[in-house]
């Protein structure tokens, strides 16, 4: 768009490439999210104290 708005014009190329790079992006921000998540639930996992179990 910034190319187009210059007076430049924009390649299919750049198009494809920027799509690529904006795709790849968000799926390394989704994968750091998710194992984000999974070492989250871990350490609280890890940090409950154990339950004193009942005998009935």
């Amino acid at each position: 768009m910034l190319q187009l708005a210059s007076g430049r014009s924009a390649d299919v190329d750049d198009v494809i490439l920027n799509t690529a790079g904006a795709a790849a992006g968000t799926l390394l921000c989704l994968l750091a999210a998710r194992l984000r998540q999974q070492r989250h639930s871990r350490r609280k996992v890890l940090v409950e104290p154990p339950r004193p179990t009942t005998a009935t």
